[in-house]
């Protein structure tokens, strides 16, 4: 195994243009199961997989950051013989894939960034760190876990969604997710969006608590050729809350890539 190599597990599933849907923190490669679905159904062959540290992916007490995630990333693909891909990056898994393609661009076909970021305001980053390490180091994941799960979702989302989620953060091992927490709070791609030069979709919840859509216009504002969606009534989880619309948009994007 190459220095700095770990194990993760990944389904790939499909036939056709590879799809790469990344995960946000504390999640696994089950979140994507109504988009995997769906994409498939349309002639796409995808690739999900658990972060390290996430699901049933290896972690190790090393120091990471986001950058460390895209070189797993780049190494599961190498091992998959995977040359281009189109990637799809929910939150953290947003400033992965942005971060891989600063590093990988010829390996991008274009990117979808979902309910995602470039950068957190110092304001923003220490108030989140605060609040979150104080459960983390506490050993009280479960409590943290129903914040989130709670503010994830709007006051209509159905209960057994909350739930789900509720126990998915809930069973994240400590010391990952602490590690995890950290490095997505402190990605910054500010000063290599510019460079981005695929096509890039751009999708965010209208009430989106977690990243707001302040996030997704900066986004949208620094990367040229992008686009930005609103899906109302949906917050930081609207591929679980509003897949039609999300699955929608995202189908659409990838066919007009297709046909171009």
């Amino acid at each position: 195994m190459a220095k700095g190599a770990i194990s993760l597990r990944y389904v790939l599933e499909g036939t056709g243009h590879d799809v790469v849907l990344i995960h946000g923190l504390g999640q696994r490669l089950e979140d994507w199961d109504v988009q995997k679905e769906a994409l498939v159904n349309n002639g796409y062959r995808v690739l999900t997989f658990d972060l390290r540290g996430h699901g049933e992916s290896e972690w190790t007490a090393e120091e990471v950051n986001i950058r460390t995630y895209a070189h797993d990333l780049n190494r599961l693909l190498c091992q998959l013989s995977i040359d281009r891909a189109h990637l799809v990056g929910l939150s953290m898994g947003g400033a992965i894939a942005q971060m891989f393609y600063r590093d990988f661009p010829e390996k991008v076909q274009t990117l979808v960034l979902a309910a995602t970021f470039s950068y957190f305001p110092e304001n923003m980053k220490q108030s989140s760190l605060e609040s979150r390490l104080s459960y983390i180091d506490q050993g009280k994941m479960e409590e943290l876990a129903e914040l989130i799960a709670r503010r994830s979702f709007t006051e209509n989302a159905p209960i057994e969604l909350i739930e789900n989620m509720k126990k998915t953060i809930a069973d994240n091992h400590l010391a990952a997710y602490r590690g995890s927490m950290i490095a997505s709070i402190n990605a910054d791609s500010r000063e290599y969006l510019a460079e981005i030069e695929v096509p890039v979709l751009i999708i965010v919840g209208e009430g989106d608590l977690t990243t707001p859509l302040a996030c997704s216009q900066y986004l949208h504002q620094h990367i040229k050729n992008s686009r930005l969606v609103v899906i109302p009534e949906a917050r930081h989880m609207l591929t679980q809350e509003r897949p039609d619309s999300f699955n929608r948009e995202l189908l659409q994007f990838l066919r007009e890539m297709r046909e171009r």
